[in-house]
């Protein structure tokens, strides 16, 4: 099922962030969301997520469907290990095996169970998409998620964020049009 969004408006202190929009991502695919700073990228991925309500207008196709995310900033439990930060979000028949390669295969395997708060920022990014791609989503939902990795991992993670989100719905915030093509997405430019 397709998400449908009819006629969004969204608003703060009077300032009109996202005017009328209207858009349709599609079921199984891709879809990037470009556009300028400020310009309510985020704001509407939020309103897919649930954390804000559209002043108006309405958001189709999301009744009961689990959705996990990438944000801007990291979100992680920096007391706890990469294997642990993962354990929390999946389903509990994931083995620890499964984590493991999943950690391997963003390059985080060596250190998969040091804390978080002593990672890089590109380590603690790549766990950040892990996590988003473990949990047991029907959508996925991305906030610039390649941001501050270097050329060598970002094909690499791409290629993996591609294969783990086929059979669901990938949204991701960028501001490169090379990720777009590199993704084969659709493209909303609000």
């Amino acid at each position: 099922m397709n998400i449908d969004l009819i006629n969004i408006n969204k608003s703060f202190d009077g300032e009109q962030v996202i005017n009328n929009f209207n858009g349709i991502i599609e079921e199984n695919k891709i879809t990037c969301i470009m556009g300028e700073s400020g310009i309510g990228k985020t704001t509407l991925i939020n309103m897919i997520l649930g954390l804000e309500k559209p002043d108006s207008g309405k958001i189709l196709g999301l009744d009961q469907r689990k959705i996990s995310a990438v944000f801007q900033e990291d979100r992680l439990c920096e007391e706890f290990n990469c294997i642990q930060n993962l354990r929390i979000v999946c389903d509990r028949n994931i083995s620890d095996k499964e984590l493991t390669r999943l950690l391997y295969s963003l390059e985080l395997g060596e250190v998969m169970y040091k804390k978080v708060s002593l990672l890089s920022g590109g380590m603690k990014r790549r766990l950040a998409i892990g996590r988003a791609l473990i949990f047991d989503a029907d959508i996925i939902v991305m906030d610039e998620p390649f941001k501050g990795l270097d050329r060598e991992l970002h094909a690499k993670i791409i290629e993996l964020v591609k294969k783990k989100a086929k059979g669901k719905i990938l949204i991701v915030v960028t501001h490169s049009m090379e990720e777009v093509k590199s993704l084969n997405a659709n493209l909303i430019v609000l």
